[in-house]
């Protein structure tokens, strides 16, 4: 049996991502409206742990 195995380090993934940069990649995939304000509001001043 083949067992297959990935490991990532997420610890600086997220802190680089640049919130009006992802609004505007969301806007040209076309999600708006009230979606993309949700999803905006939801990730405005929030700070994300990962252990």
């Amino acid at each position: 049996k083949a067992v297959d195995i990935v490991y990532q380090d997420f610890a600086k993934a997220f802190d680089k991502v640049q919130l009006k940069r992802l609004v505007l990649k969301l806007e040209t995939n076309e999600i708006t409206g009230n979606t993309l304000k949700w999803i905006s509001n939801w990730l405005q001043d929030r700070r994300q742990k990962v252990g």
